[in-house]
Parts: structure tokens; C-alpha cells; sequence
């Protein structure tokens, strides 16, 4: 027996060596698509309305000098995103439409200003940090409009309320509203270098864990206990993939009927959770009993179970949970589950995403989106986006959804208004 356990310790632990000895099972082929946060959300939803107005082009400076003047806390609000100054090949067809331009005008010295060459559009301010009335009386104080017949038109044009999170995200809206800068910054989520870098972590073996806990979620839902939801953990810390626990649903377990929600103390995501902490009390037992060891004795106390085990299930419970949970391929000590990537075959539950949340995971991968009770996704459903809330909560992680390349048969397909 000792010798068996030392041979299954020395086996690899990586999710696809853990499939292969499941039999022949097809790994999952797809792509991760990185979740918007809750405030990129906003950021692309929301606008804010600015006046513009035409100019010739040797004006813009004198121009933007009187608005600074006349606005002076025009520098506290940011709408550095915009460019403030730009040539009519810039602009879409529907924003030159707003101003009532006609060529044919000098000024004082008989220079002439040809609109489309010489004129310059530019974003005066926000509507809401001066009266149309005031503004209009301080250009119109100002050359050209002063003394050369320049026509003072003011537009109040919808303009991006928030800098944009992406290159793509800066052309569509330069195309719908008004020219946007982007600068390879994401101010309301991950940096875009940080999301490449993991995600080529985790690219290549995402398929095989989500297939992996396809496969629990399967196990057990035969079982008749649960619905077929699973979760599988994640080691990479030392820069090899180590499977740390695996965990199938088990809400049916101790009733013995499919009524009601259950026992929601053991969704597969608690359950796994239980499951790493499990196996770091061991980890830090064998530590501790190598150490008694050296020294001539052998500590007598042993992990076990709580009185409460039989409420939280926090052992395994099938053959696939079991082969993973006599690995000890954890290291002991360690703050929860700090550093950890966890897979789950669908959307987290509030409950569940508070719990991925104060365990401090680093990543999490789901498939299939529970627009009634999820609470990671922000951008449909509940929009809770518990991900990535570092000004309401005190962690935050990255988290892709799985998209499969191929359609796939729906036998992990679960009402929406179940909690997983």
C-alpha cells in the first residue's frame, strides 16, 4: 500500500495526464475570451454631450486659450481621450453634417479660408461645465468670429464619457462619435500586456481542465445526486500544471431527492475549495511528521475530518475526485488558494463568486453562462462582475469565459435559474 501511494504521488498531475487515465476522452478545443469589468461597461456605455464649433486652422490656439479662460475648471475634467482639435477628413460624414459651414470668408488681412483645407473642428468643453449663452459671448468677442464675418456655430455633439480599453474599442468609437486617442492603457480593468501574459499561460491547457471537470460533473450527475456542474483547481506556481482538487456538484447528496435547491454548502465550487484547504492540512501533517520523524518521534496528531464534514462533503466523494485527492501535490502552508487557477463548466453563483473572490484565487475559466444567477459576467445577466470591483472589494482576478470552437451536445445544459 505504501509503495502504491508513493508510485500515484510520482505520477504527472497536469490535467491532460489526469484525462489519459480516465480512458479515451476527447480534450475540449475553444478560445478564452477575456470578461469586460463592470466599469469597462460603463466606460462604453455612457457619453457625455460637448460643444464644437469650426475655426480656421490659425485660430485653434486663441480659440482654446479663451475657453481655458472662460471654464476654468476645464482641467479637472477628463476628456483627454478626445482629440480636441481635428481636420474634416478626420470626421464621419454625420458629424460634418452638423456644421452649418460655408467657404468664402476672410479675414481683416483678405486671407480667404477654404473649408475643408483651412477649417479646424475642435471640441470646446462639456456642455455641462458652461451656458451656451456665456460661451457664445466670449468667442464671439474673439477673431475670427469678431471681425472678419467667420460664422460662430456651436454644436452639441455625444462624445465617449470614458477613455477607451482597447485600439478597436478607439476606431469604432472615432467612427460613431468624434476622434478618440487610445494609449495602450486599460484604466477600468487589466492592462492589455497583463491579459496577453496570462492568457498565453493558460491557453494551451484550458481545454483539457474544463474537459476535465466535464468529466466529475458527469460522474456524479449519473450518480443521481447533483446537477452536472464540476470544478477543477490548479496549481502553476513552480511553472508546472498541477490538478490540486477536483470537485463535481453535490446539492442532492444527503436528501435523497432532486427538490428544492439543495444543500448550497456544496456546489461544486465550495466543495473544492474544501478540498485544497483538505490537502494543505495534510501537506503541513507530513511536513511536520518528517519532522518528528528526524528527530526520533512521530507526532500523534492525524487530520481528519470535522463533525461538520457531513454538511460541507469536503472529501471526495467519486472515483475522479478520489484519484485527484491522493495526490500530495500541494505544498503545505500557503494563504487559501493564493496563486490558484480554478475551472468551473459554468458562470459561478454569487454565493460561489464571493467564495473564488476571498479565497484569492489568480484566474478563473467558465464555459457556460448563467444569465439568472451568475455573478461574474458584467456586461448581461445580473452584471455583478465580482471579478474586478477593487474599489468595493479587497481582491480581484482575471476571468475568461471558454467558447468551444466546435457546437457541442447540451448534456451539461442546466435551467438558468439554478445557482451552480
Amino acid at each position: 500500500m505504501g509503495e502504491e501511494k508513493i508510485l500515484q504521488n510520482a505520477l504527472p498531475s497536469d490535467p491532460v495526464s489526469i484525462l489519459g487515465s480516465l480512458g479515451s476522452v476527447q480534450v475540449k478545443d475553444g478560445t478564452l475570451r477575456m470578461l469586460k469589468t463592470r466599469a469597462e461597461v460603463k466606460a462604453k456605455s455612457e457619453t457625455l454631450d460637448v460643444y464644437a464649433l469650426a475655426v480656421p486652422a490659425q485660430y485653434s490656439s486663441r480659440i482654446l486659450n479663451t475657453v481655458r479662460a472662460v471654464v476654468p475648471d476645464l482641467n479637472t475634467i477628463d476628456i483627454q481621450h478626445i482629440k480636441r482639435v481635428a481636420k474634416y477628413d478626420f470626421l464621419t460624414i454625420h458629424v460634418l453634417n452638423k456644421f452649418s459651414m460655408a467657404s468664402g470668408y476672410s479675414d481683416a488681412n483678405g486671407n480667404q479660408f477654404d473649408t475643408l483645407e483651412n477649417i479646424r473642428y475642435i471640441v470646446v468643453c462639456p456642455v455641462s461645465s458652461i451656458t451656451e449663452g456665456i460661451l457664445s459671448n466670449a468667442l464671439s468677442s474673439q477673431p475670427p468670429f469678431s471681425d472678419s464675418g467667420f460664422p460662430l456655430v456651436l454644436v452639441t455633439l455625444p462624445v465617449p464619457a470614458y477613455a477607451p480599453t482597447s485600439s478597436e474599442q478607439a476606431d469604432e468609437w472615432s467612427v460613431q462619435y468624434w476622434p478618440i486617442s487610445y494609449k495602450n492603457t486599460n484604466p477600468y480593468g487589466p492592462h492589455p500586456s497583463m491579459v496577453l501574459h496570462n492568457e498565453a499561460e493558460i491557453v494551451k491547457s484550458s481545454g483539457a481542465a474544463l474537459t476535465l471537470a466535464e468529466c466529475v460533473a458527469n460522474e456524479a450527475y449519473e450518480n443521481g445526486s447533483s446537477l452536472p456542474i464540476g470544478c477543477v483547481i490548479v496549481d502553476r506556481t513552480d511553472k508546472v500544471e498541477k490538478v490540486v482538487a477536483i470537485a463535481a456538484d453535490a446539492r442532492w447528496q444527503s436528501q435523497g431527492s432532486k427538490e428544492g435547491a439543495g444543500n448550497v454548502m456544496v456546489h461544486a465550487v465550495q466543495r473544492a475549495i474544501s478540498l485544497v484547504a483538505q490537502k494543505r492540512l495534510r501537506a503541513e501533517q507530513l511536513k511536520q511528521d518528517a519532522l518528528h520523524s528526524k528527530h526520533g518521534s512521530l507526532s500523534q496528531e492525524q487530520p481528519s475530518c470535522s463533525k461538520n464534514s457531513s454538511v460541507f462533503l469536503d472529501y471526495p466523494i467519486g472515483d475522479i475526485e478520489r484519484r485527484v485527492h491522493s495526490l500530495d501535490n500541494i505544498a503545505a502552508g500557503g494563504y487559501l488558494c493564493t496563486d490558484l487557477d480554478i475551472y468551473i463548466t459554468h458562470e459561478p453563483c454569487v454565493m460561489c463568486s464571493m467564495a473564488i473572490l476571498h479565497s484569492r484565487f489568480r484566474r478563473i475559466v467558465f464555459q457556460r453562462r448563467m444569465p439568472l444567477t451568475g455573478g461574474m459576467i458584467a456586461d448581461s445577466g445580473l452584471k455583478y462582475g465580482i471579478f474586478w470591483r477593487p474599489a468595493e472589494l479587497n481582491w480581484k482576478m482575471l476571468a475568461w469565459i471558454w467558447e468551444p470552437i466546435e457546437v457541442e451536445d447540451n448534456s451539461l445544459d442546466i435551467a438558468d435559474q439554478f445557482h451552480v
